[in-house]
């Protein structure tokens, strides 16, 4: 999923994207049926843990460019949805629009870091 999403988010050729973007949809389905498999709501259980600490960052940003695909997998709309209650998870979240400009700028290699909040 991971290495799918950063070889589609920074690309603007179609070409380039297209096994990218297949690629992330297989992590998520991936991720999909492990949920469903283990019938828990995160990676660890009941609770988040470890794992899904370090999955979410990348799922957050997967959810601000391409939400469609989250909410194509039933069990990772769940575990998204979640994790985005998470106490944690709020404290530290950035906004789809924060996440969007950010990749603009690194596309452009001009990044105001003190703006993006």
């Amino acid at each position: 999923m991971i290495s799918g999403f950063y070889g589609s988010a920074y690309k603007d050729d179609e070409a380039v994207k297209a096994p990218a973007l297949t690629k992330l949809k297989e992590g998520l389905e991936a991720l999909d049926k492990f949920l469903a498999e283990n019938g828990t709501t995160f990676v660890c259980g009941d609770q988040p843990g470890f794992t899904d600490y370090m999955i979410w960052p990348h799922l957050e940003r997967v959810g601000a460019f391409v939400p469609d695909y989250v909410s194509q997998f039933v069990k990772v709309k769940v575990f998204f949805d979640a994790m985005g209650e998470d106490e944690a998870v709020r404290k530290c979240r950035w906004s789809d629009e924060v996440h969007l400009k950010f990749f603009e700028a690194t596309k452009k290699r001009n990044v105001d870091y003190d703006g993006l909040s």
